[in-house]
């Protein structure tokens, strides 16, 4: 299963978090796949917009606490990752579709997108 998965509609991705059981917050497995997805949407010309959303009743819960206080830190071990998205270079609109919870690091995703539309609740 994958933890972030994304689907092409003609013009638009859909970059959805899929760890709904945890909800969606963020690991370094959600962070690679958040890196994977925001560079093939930025490099592909035939992409003019994403939409970013979770699964389940939680859009991000923020940090994955348990996964941070077995690796010691927070955030993404690698620093490196090449995400234009998290880096603030993405030069295309991203529309967060905000699906229930979005605290700490989740809101911080909803913050850098350039649309938000949230469910009532």
């Amino acid at each position: 299963m994958a933890f972030v998965e994304t689907e092409i509609h003609g013009q638009t991705m859909v970059v959805r978090l899929n760890r709904p059981e945890r909800l969606n917050a963020l690991s370094t497995v959600i962070r690679q796949g958040m890196a994977e997805a925001f560079s093939e949407f930025r490099d592909n010309d035939g992409l003019e917009v994403a939409i970013l959303t979770g699964t389940g009743r939680g859009f991000c819960a923020g940090e994955d606490m348990k996964e941070s206080v077995e690796r010691g830190g927070v955030g993404s071990p690698d620093g490196d990752l090449d995400d234009p998205f998290a880096d603030g270079t993405l030069q295309k609109p991203v529309i967060a579709a905000v699906n229930g919870f979005a605290m700490g690091g989740g809101f911080m995703l909803v913050e850098r997108t350039d649309l938000r539309v949230a469910v009532k609740g």
